[in-house]
């Protein structure tokens, strides 16, 4: 539970006029799902957009750093960007219109990680971070019924907690627990590569206890596992980046489940080498057949199938990293960092590129789909 004066201290940096977005423009796409990303604009220019399923922008938030990947509440239609790692804010945003609705600051000694999720009911928002001190990773827990106050943090049982998922129980989180060893003062500099150890854990939202751990054989000692996807049969995507030297070829793609360890994909040895040891994104088709994986150092987008868990093909794209599902099955949506918005059918090997209207040069990691109900 957070102190008296941390509470006086939160409070007063959530009472604030809400922000208006810039270049907002009506919504009146009634019905119509949302694409949701951060980016640039003007080269350093950081912004959040909103973009419609066409692909025309819908709305544009100014953000004071890079932000990083959204988490939706579909009970109230709030969403909330997170600052990229080691940031310190959060902004809530109405999804219609763009209208900033709330902030929260980290406090002092901790930081965001970047990723989030809200639970079943719409009134808790979790957050991974980290906390400088003792360098472990937390889950906080924000009540959004009572301005975002933070209400306590859950040990992830790791280092360096990134993305973040819940289960379909809504009362389980699986985390990915990079093991990356980073502080504030340092940036991004990792500083524990000799005795990294990442897992994927799974942890009781209710009670914060580990229910289950997967951890990485020690032949994958160098592996870091950042990015997660749960599929409607609670099947748990993972996508790795390697943080040893040379450049010795490692599975990347992996799926678990609760009462199961990770297992790999099958994956060519000249598709690992073009993955150059790097995932940015990962995300299953909304039927959960097929699943998206960004690599962009290798200039791809790969697209693997779940039931064999196994490798189906690649799409050529430079600098393409957010992947989301699309409006329609087994298609994706990708994003590169040249502001380029795509639909893709792997099964057709068919690529459409959206004409829009959206005045980004460059999209950031992650790219979210808001489904209109």
């Amino acid at each position: 539970m957070i102190s008296r004066s941390e509470f006086i201290k939160l409070t007063s940096l959530l009472c604030f006029e809400a922000l208006r977005p810039t270049n907002m423009q009506a919504y009146n796409d009634s019905g119509s799902n949302i694409y949701l990303s951060a980016g640039f604009k003007e080269g350093k220019h950081y912004s959040l957009c909103g973009i419609s399923s066409s692909g025309r922008e819908l709305y544009s938030i100014d953000l004071p750093t890079r932000g990083h990947a959204i988490a939706i509440n579909q009970k109230t239609n709030e969403c909330a960007i997170i600052a990229r790692s080691p940031g310190n804010y959060v902004y809530i945003f109405d999804v219609k219109s763009g209208s900033i609705t709330n902030k929260i600051i980290c406090n002092s000694d901790f930081h965001y990680y970047g990723h989030g999720f809200y639970s079943c009911d719409g009134r808790w928002l979790y957050t991974s971070e980290n906390e400088y001190e003792s360098g472990k990773g937390f889950l906080g827990i924000y009540d959004s019924h009572h301005s975002y106050q933070l209400v306590k943090r859950i040990y992830t049982n790791g280092i360096g907690p990134h993305e973040i998922v819940l289960l379909k129980d809504g009362k389980t989180a699986a985390i990915a627990n990079g093991g990356i060893l980073t502080h504030p003062d340092t940036g991004n500099t990792k500083l524990n590569l000799q005795d990294m150890v990442s897992k994927l854990t799974y942890v009781n939202l209710e009670t914060g206890n580990l229910v289950a751990e997967n951890e990485l054989l020690p032949e994958y000692k160098f592996m870091s596992i950042r990015h997660l996807d749960v599929s409607s049969e609670n099947k748990v995507a993972l996508a790795m980046q390697y943080q040893g030297s040379g450049n010795k070829p490692n599975p990347l793609v992996g799926l678990s489940d609760i009462n199961n360890g990770i297992k790999f994909f099958d994956t060519p040895i000249e598709v690992i080498y073009r993955m150059q040891n790097y995932c940015g994104s990962i995300c299953f088709d909304s039927s959960g057949n097929f699943l998206a994986v960004s690599n962009p150092r290798g200039g791809m987008i790969t697209f693997w199938k779940v039931q064999n868990r196994s490798f189906y093909s690649l799409m050529e794209i430079k600098d393409g990293c957010g992947v989301s599902q699309s409006d329609e099955p087994n298609t994706f949506c990708i994003s590169n960092g040249y502001g380029d918005l795509f639909k893709y059918w792997p099964i057709e090997h068919k690529k459409e590129k959206l004409k829009n209207n959206v005045k980004m040069t460059g999209w950031d990691n992650h790219l979210k789909l808001y489904l209109y109900f």
